[in-house]
């Protein structure tokens, strides 16, 4: 009986997890964008952009490429082209122009869906996406080790030092065959990395003799327990695709 709970409660904590899929904020989904419509009419990846930075092409092409096997991974089955399948098509000015109007307005006009739908024949959904925000935070903690008495274990005293990137970004899919945005909104995800130091401990007359000479402050702090280098964007932005992927339409 209780092997038969036991195989329950995973069962049940297994499909709870399966439920719970990225909330994406703002999300707008049109009625016509089913698994059928995208399984039978394939997607391609257009680009990514960021609302704060012109992205060299370097960057563009690998975010392009996360943003792509990320969906890929939530969504096995789908057909997905490629970005430079968007970027053939359409020739290198005509595609410039699109990711200047995708960084500047955060859409794409009538018009460039338009060309989209005449250059990409044999294609129905175009995928965009523009980096909103791109933030890192650092944060410094202590913690100790206490005795039954509540005093601290001598060698227990630690200090954790950590750096958060958060990256925010919007996704847009376009419906070539309608004209219309079949797919939008925005997710945010975050990645930490951090690194623990032992306390370094001080005699009462070193401590007066730094605080006099300004050397006990932020800087001795930064030098003696360093903030670990920010989690790349692409680290950050795998996350945040992989979350409208988990909300992509999927076979019943």
């Amino acid at each position: 009986m209780k092997s038969f709970h036991r195989v329950f409660a995973s069962m049940a904590l297994g499909l709870l997890l399966a439920g719970c899929a990225t909330k994406i904020t703002g999300l707008k989904q049109s009625p016509s964008f089913t698994y059928a419509a995208v399984h039978g009419g394939k997607l391609a990846i257009g680009g990514v952009a960021a609302a704060f930075d012109t992205l060299d092409e370097g960057r563009r092409t690998s975010y392009a490429n996360v943003m792509r096997n990320a969906l890929l991974e939530e969504r096995k089955d789908y057909e997905i082209a490629p970005v430079g399948t968007l970027m053939n098509r359409l020739g290198r000015t005509q595609y410039q122009g699109l990711i200047s109007e995708m960084q500047s307005t955060g859409m794409l006009s009538d018009r460039s869906v338009s060309n989209l739908k005449a250059k990409l024949a044999g294609i129905r959904y175009a995928a965009f996406s523009r980096i909103e925000n791109d933030e890192v935070h650092t944060d410094r903690s202590e913690s100790s080790s206490t005795d039954k008495n509540g005093n601290i274990v001598p060698g227990t005293e630690k200090v954790t030092s950590s750096t958060t990137r958060t990256v925010s970004a919007s996704m847009h899919v376009y419906d070539l065959q309608t004209g219309e945005l079949a797919f939008t909104g925005t997710v945010t995800k975050s990645l930490s990395d951090s690194r623990s130091y032992a306390k370094e401990r001080e005699m009462g007359l070193v401590t007066v003799i730094k605080a006099i000479k300004g050397s006990d402050g932020q800087n001795s702090q930064d030098t003696q327990y360093p903030y670990p280098n920010a989690p790349d964007t692409g680290k950050v932005l795998a996350r945040v695709f992989a979350g409208f992927g988990e909300n992509l339409p999927k076979k019943d």
